[in-house]
């Protein structure tokens, strides 16, 4: 029989986005959007996927080892969830309103591949949905870390922006700021 495959915890998926930017290069290329991060924001990581990987070091990385490594997952854990990160990622942002990195949020832009996220099942996940302040979110449980997300499709786009946290509060207040429910960075 084949080996069981890796499950992958949505908590060190989320960390291994976060952990980008530590990469060393410079990844402001891209558009941050700050209507999508609530002005008690306290910090802010940005990373433009697509000029990251189009990067120097990155094509470099690739051609070296085959691929890179980011906090010890392979690209081929987000390939197992229909995700290429080299195509369907666009930009991840990670945010917090209070120092606890536990209480990010991070926004990721991605193409309509964003379905491949809600395919936990598939990693021995427990799924449901559940109202937080008013917002639906969908909660994944593999009995000790809980991830929730929320995904909306940008108006007039097949892309996706699929917004994740460990903090259900800390995510549904950041749905809200999205929807135009509080002041955002670009209220500023």
């Amino acid at each position: 029989a084949p080996p069981e495959p890796e499950i992958v915890s949505m908590k060190s998926l989320l960390l291994s986005l976060a952990l980008i930017p530590c990469l060393g290069t410079p990844v402001l290329a891209g558009t941050l959007d700050p209507s999508q991060i609530p002005a008690d924001a306290r910090w802010i990581a940005f990373v433009d996927v697509q000029g990251l990987l189009a990067s120097e070091l990155a094509q470099g990385l690739i051609e070296e080892h085959g691929g890179i490594d980011v906090n010890g997952q392979e690209w081929e854990q987000l390939e197992a969830l229909g995700i290429d990160p080299r195509r369907d990622l666009h930009t991840v942002t990670v945010f917090g309103t209070t120092d606890d990195p536990e209480q990010a949020v991070a926004p990721v832009a991605t193409n309509s591949k964003a379905a491949g996220l809600l395919d936990m099942p598939s990693l021995h996940m427990e799924h449901a949905t559940l109202d937080v302040d008013g917002v639906q979110l969908h909660h994944w449980s593999d009995g000790g870390d809980d991830v929730y997300a929320y995904v909306a499709q940008r108006s007039g786009s097949d892309d996706r922006l699929v917004m994740v946290s460990a903090a259900p509060g800390q995510l549904a207040k950041a749905v809200s700021v999205l929807r135009g429910h509080g002041a955002n960075l670009a209220d500023e």
